[in-house]
């Protein structure tokens, strides 16, 4: 194997064309040709549609809603641009908001199609809100016909912060060709997208496109909890954290001790009829907080008999080019494929055992075997390492990749069941937490967890009546504002924090988390200035007080709009 040392890779890297790099006080910056070219093609999509359409109402009709939903609601019926954005923090009853929206542009003829990012949030959450025909981004980009549905209508996107550039960029496409409104629902002070690119900010502080706010917290019951949940959305985080302590909701505890007190409150809680969720930056923390809570669980009877174990799939998250190179594919893995490969079906799963020049060797269940060279095929595969999961039946379980049970009944990722238990073939019986139906897992199905502590992107979208959240200093370097703002906002009644280093905490999370985009980064290089300019515009082209507008006569607001060609 050739061994390639450090000094050459530099200077590979600094001969690269396709690398911008933007020196910003004491550290270089870097950047692509190919982000720059992708956020101005957003952006330009973007500001394209500014005026292009006339407004679904010329005045605010007479809503139900009051304050700044009703404004929200009035922004994007009288709005003349095609892209409108509603930025609600979490708890500010985005959802009721929409609905009335919704109902109130179905009165004007047109459609809604209603999309989200992720299945839990698409088929789980709108669903289970009355949004019946709820789909994800993914099948939107996929299916021809559902885009030509869209024709002259209306296409609604929840989460929207969790959408990467790409992404984006292709519904604008998509709603600039079928002469479609857009309208973005989403919160960029929480998670963003996991790919390449903050879009909805890029939108809102880059191109310009207007955000109607809906900051009034409705979640939280109690007072201090609400206000506290309030600062931290506004960035306050000493205030909000602050406030925090006032009420008793961080706890100060040793490491050694975090997770079997928090599960002690956690059953305190549960026992008491609330609903409880767990919540930890980190995997590993996570595992420890859910061991102690399933061993009270076992304590109270409420897991029964033995556990059986079960092996589950981790997907190993390998990027294109890391796919490409065998060296980052252990012997034992698991190789699922998305797409039909020579000799190789979709959906099947291969065990890689071994390796043959630059190729895999797989074998499947069946004992059959094949070779599969990774540099000559698509990225059309994820890549799993196996981990052994005690079950026992009352446990929660948490879907962690769509598919189907044995009844072809489908599975989303981030749905919650109830074990009930094991027939005599191995087969997993659970039961929805929400609708009550029953599925049927088979052993081997692998894509699943313990539900009992998630991280703080998979609560993004949850609601309950108390968070626990485990955040000792070992889960700093996972820490930020964003994570911290997810977690404490989950609750309506009650939030505890546990953490051995108080002060430490509070220095970690007051770090934003934000990512600079390309654009950005390369606008702050032209000006000669670093790139903190910025972030102290990030609300200038925001509506606090929401009016009706004609189409002629929009507010000017300043901002970067790159020229080019569509």
């Amino acid at each position: 194997m050739d061994h390639i040392a450090i000094s050459d890779i530099e200077k590979s890297f600094k001969a690269d064309k396709r690398i911008l790099r933007i020196k910003d006080k004491h550290k270089i910056v870097c950047t692509t040709q190919e982000a720059l070219a992708e956020e101005k093609s957003m952006v330009a999509l973007a500001c394209h549609g500014k005026g292009a359409l006339m407004p679904l109402y010329r005045h605010t009709p007479k809503l139900g809603s009051k304050g700044q939903q009703a404004e929200a609601i009035s922004h994007v019926l009288t709005t003349s641009d095609r892209v409108s954005i509603i930025s609600g923090r979490a708890g500010t009853g985005k959802t009721t908001l929409m609905k009335e929206a919704v109902s109130m542009i179905l009165n004007k003829g047109k459609r809604v199609f209603v999309v989200a990012p992720t299945a839990q949030a698409s088929r789980g959450v709108l669903r289970d809100e009355g949004f019946s025909d709820a789909e994800t981004v993914a099948k939107l980009l996929a299916s021809s016909s559902l885009q030509k549905q869209l024709k002259r209508q209306v296409l609604w996107v929840d989460e929207a912060g969790l959408l990467g550039t790409k992404d984006m960029t292709a519904l604008l496409r998509i709603v600039t060709e079928q002469d479609a409104r857009l309208i973005l629902s989403g919160d960029t002070r929480q998670h963003a997208s996991v790919i390449r690119g903050d879009a909805l900010r890029i939108l809102n502080t880059v191109a310009g496109i207007k955000s109607a706010q809906v900051n009034r917290v409705y979640r939280q019951t109690c007072e201090n909890y609400r206000k506290a949940v309030e600062a931290i959305s506004r960035g306050q985080i000493k205030d909000g954290f602050d406030r925090l302590a006032v009420m008793g909701a961080v706890q100060s505890i040793e490491a050694d001790k975090l997770a079997d007190t928090l599960a002690d409150d956690y059953m305190q809680a549960l026992q008491a009829g609330k609903t409880v969720l767990a919540v930890s930056p980190t995997h590993d923390q996570g595992r420890a907080v859910t061991f102690a809570i399933r061993e009270r669980l076992k304590e109270s009877g409420k897991l029964n008999g033995c556990d059986k174990t079960v092996q589950r799939l981790i997907n190993c998250n390998l990027t294109h080019a890391e796919k490409q190179d065998i060296r980052n594919i252990r012997i034992g893995a698991i190789i699922q494929f998305n797409q039909n490969q020579a000799q190789i079906k979709r959906g099947s799963r291969w065990e890689v055992t071994g390796t043959k020049n630059k190729a895999l060797i797989l074998r499947n269940d069946q004992g059959e075997i094949e070779e599969f060279c990774c540099e000559k095929k698509n990225n059309a595969f994820d890549v799993f390492r196996t981990e052994n999961l005690p079950l026992a039946e009352g446990d929660q379980i948490v879907i962690t990749r769509n598919g189907k049970d044995q009844d072809r009944k489908r599975l989303n990722n981030g749905q919650t069941f109830t074990v009930k238990r094991f027939d005599k073939n191995g087969s997993i019986i659970v039961t929805n937490t929400s609708s009550k139906v029953s599925y049927k897992l088979a052993e081997n199905f692998g894509h699943f967890n313990h539900a009992y502590c998630v991280t703080s992107h998979s609560s993004q979208g949850k609601t309950c009546d108390a968070v626990f959240i485990a955040q000792p200093s070992a889960t700093f370097a996972a820490s930020d504002m964003k994570q911290f703002y997810v977690s404490v906002s989950r609750g309506r009644e009650a939030v505890r924090i546990y953490t051995d280093d108080v002060q430490s905490l509070l220095d970690q999370v007051s770090h934003d988390g934000d990512r600079l985009s390309a654009i950005e980064l390369t606008h702050s290089l032209k000006d000669g200035r670093p790139h903190a300019h910025i972030r102290r515009k990030r609300h200038a082209a925001t509506i606090v007080n929401t009016i009706s507008e004609s189409p002629v006569s929009q507010p000017r607001i300043k901002h970067y709009e790159p020229k080019l060609t569509l």
